[in-house]
């Protein structure tokens, strides 16, 4: 039940800012803050998992949240924000501030078999060509998720994610990588998160 509640919140990141998270309720009520600058200081993403822990651990399921707002401030003064919209269903919202940039941006996808290794790659958006493995799998293993953060480890290189055009996740079973199966995701350039398929 715990992970029915939960929400990746991830928002653009303006360089010395801290944040403070509200929820706006479908009553048009808001908690505020539900996860203060204490909580939250100068990261870029938290799970909600339902709990206002700054607003005295009030419970808050998130099919009554219409929105989440998020104060951002460089000199301790909350009145600027950004507010994004939600379903009240989605596992994932980001926030876009003014101004701000990509810090990173999470890939996840889904488990082909329980023996599946996985490698990441990207596609260049100024040329077209793939770099693969950005990724490889020494790092990724058996994981189902990473954090992308503007470099392809394996070969070396850093690929900004505005020229970022497509994620690839390549799976192989026993490192059977010549009949590896891979599933591709567009990218925007700019989103925190990215959730490719594979076939």
């Amino acid at each position: 039940m715990h992970s029915l509640n939960q929400v990746n919140v991830r928002w653009s990141k303006l360089t010395g800012y801290s944040y403070s998270l509200d929820v706006v309720l479908r009553d048009g009520s808001v908690i505020g803050p539900c996860l203060s600058v204490a909580t939250l200081g100068q990261a870029n993403k938290t799970g909600f998992d339902g709990v206002c822990r700054n607003a005295g651990d009030r419970v808050v399921t998130k099919g009554d949240i219409a929105a989440f707002r998020l104060f951002y401030s460089n000199n301790n003064v909350w009145g600027r924000f950004v507010e994004q919209a939600y379903d009240g269903i989605s596992d994932d919202v980001g926030l876009d501030l003014p101004g701000a940039y990509t810090p990173f941006v999470d890939l996840s996808w889904s488990e082909e078999e329980t023996q599946a290794q996985y490698s990441i790659d990207v596609q260049r958006r100024d040329t077209g060509a793939w770099i693969g493995p950005c990724i490889g799998v020494g790092a990724v293993n058996k994981s189902l998720s990473w954090t992308y953060r503007g470099r392809c480890d394996t070969p070396g290189l850093d690929v900004p994610y505005s020229n970022i055009q497509a994620f690839r996740i390549c799976s192989a079973v026993n490192g059977d990588w010549a009949r590896a199966r891979c599933g591709t995701t567009p990218y925007d350039g700019r989103g925190l998160h990215s959730h490719i398929v594979i076939p």
